[in-house]
């Protein structure tokens, strides 16, 4: 059993090893990380905190609305230069602490009817240089020729090693000299969408040619700051205030709020709306918008209608205006609402832990018991993953914990079938030979009911012999009696594996049966006492002509009831599952005592006490059997209840016996011999009218009702 279950417990110290192994790679893989990034999605639409986004965050958007009132003043897009200058010194003077332009200004402004290009940049320039907080965009390309970094465009310092970047750009698309000149910085809008077009994560800065520049959000942080040397550590990148995380690949994982859009976090103001306001102010009319609504703000403008394709797809809406991504950035940034990862080898220890865990879990011996262990730990993993997430924003792997749990309850199914199949057949190959073959099954389905290598049950046990089977023997041939006692034992031994026993072994010319083991069955000591009414009855169906007539006629049982040990015993070389035990040995010396009263079927008191309900039963005597020292009461087992009327016979006996515990051998004696002479014929009670007139002559001392046999 020790070697058994060791060899079991190295089984799953390896499995232990493989899964995690198997697992960590698996959690490596690009299908994994994608179907990660859904359940990312997921957390986001479902568990949103619109109520933390920014409110100092103004969206202005260039929607259709705003190019059909262009168009009915007759400015056609592309817009002049001064169409923005207009709007950029209202939103100055209504106190905005920056502008931020999602547009590029890369080329110069190109003449139109009664607009000068170049009067109208330069007055777009001045606008920039007198607001003194436009930030504009650029974006970064790949080229053959390398940019002039002497340009005007904000470079960061990053103190620490280099920064593995995987974008390796070499140009940068700039606004023009006058405006980048002027401005308060230019950053980099260039977005990648992960490769099912979501937009998740995003750089913190570019790396050209050996110098890093800012991505626009984060450049529009770091002015309202106003700290642009940066340390890199491991997966953040530090300022004088605050940590912000970066993921493995150097990109920043973008905590979205909600919805995006008009009706969505952040407050959106149409284009049309802020020239109407900036128009009407310098014309000393009342304004649409209320000047304070951007005062103190960030403003962002961009553009939201379809046709100018600067629409991209978040985590929680498909279509949103890329200004709205920067807008995110910008309030992630400032208010710290960052997403925390797990580091990758606390992700690969939380594994090894999680199929360690799922494995002790299914260890139980009882299904029921394992498999509950088993939704505890799904329901905790799921608990806790979606509980730091909602009140932390703290990122835990989803889909490779669930696969965890799954291959390894998996695994774990296998081995136990696997394990389970071999001890199945081993069980099959021991007990065929013993049980019934429908019990056999039913053994196997229930073979962690038992223990092989020895447990302590309540059962019965039934030994048989046949009368003067020497003499008998003396007339047959070895052939002719190997025969007969052949039919013999198959006729018994079906009667006892039909009742559920299991034949134990044989005994020359008896055998031993144990009901209530390996199989435990409460009416153990019932379905011993029907198999010796079943065999007594087909004994009375036979014929002195009948083959086994004799065998059967001359059989005696006794059954006892106790608590015995089973188990496989036996050497090295050979085990036979059996019974030991007390209750063992007096159920041997009952079956002999039968051949004293000339009876057929003895049981003793403990089988008497469990069946007395159920069968009809007389009180022979009380007796100490060789080799034992405490007394026993032994009965006849009769027959089933309503079966036989043999009240009488037994009420006399009774009242004999009882005469004969009291001492009044004479008496007993005398009623004893009037049974015997009765119509009943009975012969235990000549065995005791007998015993009477021997006590009579040999008169005991301190009589207790008990005697004592000398032989088995």
């Amino acid at each position: 059993m020790v070697r058994k279950t060791l060899k079991r417990f190295y089984i799953y110290i390896i499995s232990w090893i493989l899964l995690s192994i198997i697992l960590i790679v698996v959690n490596q893989s690009s299908f994994i990380k994608e179907v990660e990034n859904r359940t990312l999605d997921y957390r986001f639409s479902n568990y949103s905190l619109a109520e933390q986004a920014d409110t100092n965050i103004v969206l202005i958007s260039i929607d259709d609305q705003s190019l059909r009132y262009a168009n009915e003043k007759g400015v056609f897009w592309p817009w002049p230069r001064e169409f923005y200058a207009l709007a950029t010194n209202y939103l100055s003077n209504c106190g905005a602490e920056q502008v931020i332009f999602d547009i590029q200004f890369n080329e110069p402004d190109y003449n139109r009817g009664d607009i000068d290009s170049e009067a109208s940049d330069n007055y777009f320039a001045n606008v920039i240089k007198n607001s003194g907080n436009v930030i504009l965009s650029s974006q970064a390309l790949l080229g053959e020729s390398k940019i002039d970094v002497e340009t005007g465009i904000n470079t960061l310092n990053i103190e620490g090693i280099n920064i593995p970047l995987t974008d390796n750009f070499n140009q940068l698309s700039l606004p023009i000299k006058k405006f980048r000149e002027n401005s308060l910085g230019v950053g980099i809008i260039n977005i990648s969408p992960d490769d099912d077009g979501v937009v998740r994560r995003v750089p913190l800065f570019y790396k050209i040619n050996g110098q890093y520049y800012p991505q626009l959000a984060f450049l529009s942080f770091l002015k309202s700051s106003q700290n642009n040397t940066l340390q890199y550590k491991h997966q953040s990148i530090a300022t004088d205030k605050i940590d912000i995380p970066i993921l493995h690949e150097q990109d920043y994982l973008i905590n979205w709020y909600g919805n995006g859009g008009v009706e969505g976090v952040f407050k959106y103001i149409p284009y049309s709306n802020l020239i109407q306001s900036a128009v009407a102010t310098s014309s000393d009319k009342e304004a649409v918008l209320n000047p304070e609504l951007f005062k103190g703000k960030t403003v962002i403008i961009g553009a939201t209608a379809p046709g100018l394709f600067d629409l991209k797809t978040s985590p929680v809406t498909k279509v949103l205006p890329g200004m709205e991504i920067w807008a995110t950035i910008i309030s992630n940034l400032r208010n710290g609402h960052f997403i925390k990862t797990v580091p990758g080898h606390l992700v690969n220890i939380s594994i090894i832990l999680l199929v360690a865990l799922t494995i002790i879990s299914l260890l139980h011996q009882r299904a029921v018991i394992s498999h509950l262990f088993l939704l505890i730990e799904i329901v905790v993993v799921n608990m806790l993953i979606i509980g730091l997430w909602t009140h932390y924003r703290y990122l835990l792997p989803w889909v490779i914990y669930i696969i965890t749990i799954v291959l390894t309850y998996l695994t774990v199914l296998l081995v136990k079938y696997l394990a389970e199949g071999r001890d199945k057949q081993k069980l099959k190959k021991i007990f065929t030979r013993y049980i019934h073959p429908d019990l056999v099954n039913i053994l196997i389905n229930n073979s962690k009911d038992f223990e092989l290598g020895g447990k302590e049950v309540e059962a019965t046990i039934l030994f048989t012999d046949i009368y003067d089977f020497t003499t008998y023997s003396e007339n047959k041939t070895p052939k002719e009696l190997v025969t007969e006692l052949n039919k013999y034992f198959e006729t018994i031994t079906d009667i006892i594996l039909k009742n559920q026993g299991m034949l134990d072994k044989f005994t020359g010319d008896g055998l031993m049966a144990l009901f209530g083991s390996p199989l435990i069955s409460l009416d153990h000591a019932y379905l011993a006492c029907k198999v010796a009414l079943e065999h007594r009855s087909y004994t009375e169906s036979l014929s002195p002509d009948d083959d086994g007539y004799y065998f059967n006629k001359m059989t005696r049982i006794g059954i006892n009831s106790g608590l015995v040990v089973v188990g496989n015993i036996g050497s090295s070389k050979r085990t036979d599952y059996t019974a030991i035990g007390d209750a063992v040995n007096l159920s041997a010396r009952i079956e002999g005592v039968n051949k004293l009263f000339k009876t057929s079927i003895i049981i003793g008191e403990s089988t008497q006490k469990l069946i007395k309900d159920r069968f009809i039963c007389r009180e022979l005597d009380v007796l100490k059997v060789k080799g034992k020292n405490e007394p026993t009461k032994i009965f006849e087992l009769i027959d089933e209840l309503g079966k036989k009327d043999k009240d009488e016979l037994i009420a006399s006996y009774e009242e004999a016996l009882m005469l004969y515990k009291q001492g009044h051998f004479l008496q007993a004696k005398n009623k004893f011999e009037d049974l015997y002479n009765s119509k009943y014929s009975d012969y235990p009670s000549q065995v005791m009218a007998s015993r009477c007139q021997f006590l009579i002559d040999n008169p005991p001392k301190n009589w207790e009702g008990i005697f004592t046999l000398k032989v088995k």
